[in-house]
């Protein structure tokens, strides 16, 4: 797995369906998790010749993907900074990203690297994204469909 590219996925994914969270009331780990349910399950991802399976679980204080490249990422989010974070691990290294919902397009979301190259090119994620079989979406150019 190159995490580069799962990575991207998987920020991508969680994101999508987070809706923006106004100043006055952050949201709790717990709460931003839950508001990602639609993320959990198996998504058949394409990118020219590459193709992915990605099944997402949830896990106490997480979510764990498992990819059919045999990569594993942990989504989570940090409360106190109110960003998600996305630690990406395969057999080609292993990165860390972080990543905001853009406030005025609640189905976009926008990610950087910051671990272990830093990355001032950020990438972004548009949507729609859902919670029923056939679901679609798009992550830069892999086309991604719920099954």
């Amino acid at each position: 797995m190159n995490p580069s590219r799962s990575l991207p996925l998987a920020l991508c994914l969680c994101a999508l369906a987070t809706q923006p969270v106004p100043a006055a009331q952050p949201s709790t780990t717990a709460q931003a998790l839950s508001s990602v349910a639609g993320l959990l399950g198996t998504w058949h991802c394409v990118d020219g010749k590459v193709k992915e399976t990605d099944t997402y679980t949830r896990r106490s204080n997480a979510i764990l993907d498992t990819d059919s490249r045999g990569g594993t990422t942990v989504i989570t989010f940090d409360a106190k900074r109110q960003k998600w974070v996305v630690f990406a691990i395969g057999s080609g290294g292993y990165s860390t990203s972080e990543g905001t919902v853009r406030p005025n397009e609640p189905n976009e979301a926008t990610f950087l690297i910051v671990y272990p190259h830093a990355s001032n090119k950020p990438y972004v994620v548009d949507g729609p994204f859902g919670n029923t079989e056939g679901a679609k979406m798009t992550i830069g150019s892999m086309s991604c469909v719920k099954t």
